[in-house]
C-alpha cells in the first residue's frame, strides 16, 4: 500500500467508522437523556421530598459515581438527608450502590450508566465478517 495501495477502500473504511460513530454517539446521547427525563417525572411526583430527589438526581447527572460527602458537597443538603435521599432513589431503582459496603458507600446512577453501556452493543461492527 505504501506506493501503489488501495486507497480508496481504506478511506471508504475510515469514513464508514466515522459515521457509524457519530451514529452510535447520537443513538446515546438521546438514551441518556431519556432517561434522564424519565427519572424527573417520576421523582417530580414523590411528595414533599420531590425537590431534594431532583437535586440528588442532577448531581448524579454530573457525576453518576458518588459518595455520600460528594452528593452532600454538590447539593448542600446534610448526610442524614442526602443518605435518605439515596435509599428513596434506590428504592425506585435509579440507583445502585456499588460496594457492598456499611461505610464508604458508593452510588451510581444505575440507569444513566446503563443507557451508556447500550452503546457497547453496537461496537465491533467492523469486526463482523462480510
Amino acid at each position: 500500500m505504501r506506493a501503489e495501495g488501495d486507497y480508496e477502500r481504506w478511506i471508504d473504511f475510515f469514513a464508514e467508522a466515522i459515521r457509524h460513530s457519530a451514529e452510535v454517539a447520537i443513538e446515546t446521547g438521546r438514551r441518556v437523556t431519556q432517561a434522564f427525563h424519565e427519572d424527573r417525572a417520576h421523582l417530580r411526583a414523590v411528595p414533599r421530598i420531590a425537590g431534594s430527589l431532583l437535586m440528588i438526581q442532577e448531581a448524579l447527572q454530573a457525576k453518576p459515581v458518588a459518595t455520600v460527602a460528594t452528593l452532600r458537597e454538590a447539593t448542600g443538603l446534610t448526610t442524614p438527608t442526602v443518605n435518605s435521599l439515596l435509599r428513596e432513589l434506590e428504592s425506585r431503582g435509579i440507583i445502585k450502590e456499588s460496594t457492598g459496603r456499611a461505610r464508604d458507600r458508593v452510588y451510581v446512577y444505575r440507569r444513566y450508566l446503563e443507557a451508556l453501556a447500550a452503546e457497547e452493543e453496537g461496537a465491533g461492527w467492523f469486526m463482523k465478517s462480510s
